[in-house]
């Protein structure tokens, strides 16, 4: 029997506050903190509800206005919408066990919708943190999008919103999501290392080689540079 997913971000921690920071030489950060500031997680006593629960509602989305700095307001509500009802069928049609008559590539349709909301966007409580939010947790609901390297680079570009970014990685890790692309361990290792936590860099990039992730030539090349760093 297959368990289900383990609930992002896990229970028990306020969104949007962090822990202290520990000290310099500590085991590796297990600061249990999302970037999502629109998420309302389970209270400690609930425990971990599903993970749709931690995406923005449609309602908390509206709120969200797009920068207008590129097309007209309407334009972009049109543009919107015609994403929502492609997320929708597109959802609807990978419940059913097939895309089916309208149904897209779920992932991609994800991407193209952050892509856009990227342009539209600003702020750290942008639309586009808000949708990539939402898209990662709606695609780590089910295992079939784990190896896709597209839905790991949506939780990486994910990660760059967060103000303690290798929580999500650890939740990536715990999931098996993504565990045999390089990509995984290089962003993981680069946020590390930003907060000078050069041994957990190392075993992170260590980690990757012993798992054979892919493109090696490429991971092996990343953790020669972080490497040669420490020694300078």
């Amino acid at each position: 029997r297959v368990a289900p997913p383990r609930a992002w971000p896990p229970s028990g921690v306020p969104i949007g506050v962090a822990r202290a920071p520990r000290a310099a030489g500590a085991s590796m950060q297990k600061e249990n903190l999302h970037p999502n500031v629109f998420a309302v997680g389970p209270s400690a006593k609930g425990g971990a509800g599903p993970l749709k629960a931690f995406a923005p509602s449609k309602r908390q989305l509206e709120e969200v206005a797009p920068a207008d700095n590129m097309v007209g307001s309407e334009e972009v509500a049109a543009q919107r919408a015609a994403f929502e009802e492609r997320v929708r069928r597109s959802t609807e049609a990978r419940k059913g066990g097939a895309r089916g008559e309208g149904g897209e590539d779920l992932v991609q349709v994800w991407q193209e919708y952050t892509r856009w909301a990227a342009a539209h966007s600003k702020g750290a409580g942008s639309l586009e943190a808000a949708l990539l939010s939402r898209a990662c947790c709606a695609l780590a609901e089910n295992a079939c999008h784990n190896d896709d390297v597209r839905h790991l680079r949506l939780w990486v570009r994910h990660a760059e919103h967060a103000r303690q970014p290798q929580s999500i990685f650890e939740y990536l890790e715990g999931q098996g999501i993504g565990l045999r692309h390089a990509l995984l361990y290089e962003a993981w290792a680069t946020a590390l290392e930003r907060q000078r936590l050069f041994d957990e860099a190392t075993a992170v990039y260590d980690r990757g080689l012993a798992r054979l992730a892919q493109p090696e030539e490429r991971l092996r090349e990343r953790r020669a540079l972080f490497l040669d760093r420490m020694r300078r």
